[in-house]
């Protein structure tokens, strides 16, 4: 089950009478980023699904762009969370974007598939394992993407679902 708290879509419409947040983003390899803005959603996955939690926020800065936010918290101890920010024009480009994410990405692989005295049984079981738990993982992300985006108003064509 996901959690996903209220939709504020319509925040910065009325900006002249709520004040902009600062927010601090970090992210994975890179700077932190900072904007004002309204935060306008935020949801959470189910905290075991497949091993990665994700959350996702979508901000709307004061100057009128999207700020997309991924944040991959890994289940293992030594693994470090995974934040991913994109700035986009439009909530339908944030759409896009996060849609494209792969959440293979986000898993570690287990150390035995990294090493040569593996037998290939043993190598081949795991890389079983690992496919099993990034369906479920990908399945967990998109629905919790369908939470978020039909919280946020934002639907496909039908036209565009029967071209697909």
């Amino acid at each position: 089950m996901n959690a996903i708290s209220d939709a504020l879509c319509d925040l910065p419409l009325a900006s002249a009478s709520t004040q902009a947040e600062t927010f601090t983003l970090r992210r994975t390899g890179r700077r932190p980023t900072r904007f004002d803005g309204w935060l306008l959603v935020e949801a959470s996955s189910a905290p075991d699904a497949g091993g990665v939690q994700y959350d996702v926020r979508l901000y709307r800065s004061t100057r009128g762009r999207i700020v997309a936010e991924l944040v991959a918290h890994r289940g293992e101890p030594d693994a470090p969370d995974l934040e991913h920010v994109e700035t986009l024009a439009s909530l339908e480009e944030a759409a896009d974007w996060l849609l494209r994410h792969r959440c293979a990405s986000d898993l570690s692989l287990p150390a035995a598939l990294n090493h040569e005295d593996t037998p290939l049984l043993q190598a081949a079981l795991l890389a079983v394992r690992v496919r099993q738990q990034t369906a479920r993982l990908q399945d967990e992300y998109n629905a919790l993407l369908s939470d978020v985006f039909t919280a946020l108003g934002i639907a496909e064509p039908l036209e565009a679902a029967d071209a697909a």
